[in-house]
Parts: C-alpha cells; structure tokens; sequence
C-alpha cells in the first residue's frame, strides 16, 4: 500500500510540470542547464544557483 501512495504522490508532483500533451517541460532557461534543479515551464525562476552567480559576475 505505501507503493501505491508514493505513486500517486510522484504523480501529482509531477503534475505541475506536464503541458498540455502531457509531456515534461521544464522553464526555458533549465532546458540549457546541467543542473539537476529543474523547474517547470509554469513558473517563474524561483532559485537558481547558476543565475545567482551569473548575476554576481555581472554586477
């Protein structure tokens, strides 16, 4: 039974990133990165330590 709910849980996390083809699609800029901090299309950069740096080298 704990698979069964960690399943459903997996699921509707992974929910949010889905469009609608019901494909995975992360924010254009994590497409580029290496990163394993992938953050879906839907959002806005929430934190990224490599754009944090990007910005600290800038200014």
């Amino acid at each position: 039974m704990y698979g069964i709910l960690s399943h459903a849980k997996n699921a509707s996390e992974w929910a949010f990133f889905k469009n609608t083809k019901g494909q995975i699609q992360f924010n254009n800029t994590c497409c580029k990165c290496r990163n394993r901090c992938k953050q879906s299309f839907r959002s806005t950069l929430v934190c990224c330590p490599i754009m944090r740096l990007r910005k600290r080298a800038e200014g």
